[in-house]
């Protein structure tokens, strides 16, 4: 099976290169997967460690913000895999990733937590999807682009913008929630790490939506030393 591990860069905003190492680093040294392709879909042209293969975004300044994970379902950027598994940067792998790259359906997401108005719908911080079974999306974006448009005017911020329930949501047929399927598996920062300073035990990945980000608390690596 061929797999890619894949996450989005655009520049400008408050993730760079260095966001990109880490969750690369924390695929290969943490994950037990045997062999994975490493792609960042990204508008920057500076160079990336080796292992980590960019894929240059063709519609950079078209999508903004968080609606650049639009083109990860451009049809040629994944052609010839047959898994697909998306972090946001402002994630960090903590143990084996295995439960995704194995999962068996067409599209997967997060469900939102928490007790906002907008609990159990879909959140894209991690996704997993089969390349060959998600084309559609991409027609869905290309024959509502004047509509999408007007959700992209800056300021980009809350969740009324966002392309999780305003392009994923409408678009997908069908979904499956991570949070149901492997619970525990993906957590979040603030509410489940920060207050006892450590990674759930049964945790492989940890997400931290909005600030502060894995930099700004030096990427756990102080609490994994204590593992």
């Amino acid at each position: 099976m061929r797999i890619a591990i894949a996450c989005v860069l655009k520049t400008g905003g408050d993730f760079n290169e260095e966001y990109v190492e880490r969750l690369y680093q924390g695929i290969k040294s943490f994950s037990l997967l045997p062999f994975f392709h490493f792609i960042v879909l990204t508008n920057s042209r500076k160079k990336f460690s080796e292992g980590i293969r960019p894929v240059f975004m063709q519609h950079a300044e078209d999508l903004h913000g968080w609606w650049a994970q639009v083109e990860l379902f451009r049809p040629d950027v994944f052609r010839g895999y047959d898994r697909v598994v998306y972090f946001d940067l402002d994630t960090v792998i903590w143990r084996d990733i295995g439960f995704l790259t194995s999962y068996p359906g067409k599209f997967a997401s997060l469900g939102r937590t928490g007790g906002h108005e907008h609990r159990g719908r879909i959140a894209t911080g991690v996704m997993v999807w089969q390349p060959s079974k998600m084309g559609y999306l991409w027609d869905f974006y290309k024959d509502n682009q004047e509509k999408f448009a007007k959700y992209m005017k800056p300021p980009i911020e809350g969740v009324d913008k966002s392309v999780a329930l305003n392009f994923f949501e409408p678009g997908l047929k069908k979904w499956d929630d991570l949070h149901k399927l492997y619970p525990g598996k993906i957590t979040n920062y603030k509410n489940n790490c920060l207050k006892k300073k450590i990674v759930p035990e049964d945790s492989s990945v940890v997400c931290f939506h909005c600030k502060p980000r894995p930099r700004d608390v030096g990427w756990l690596d102080e609490w994994r030393k204590k593992e």
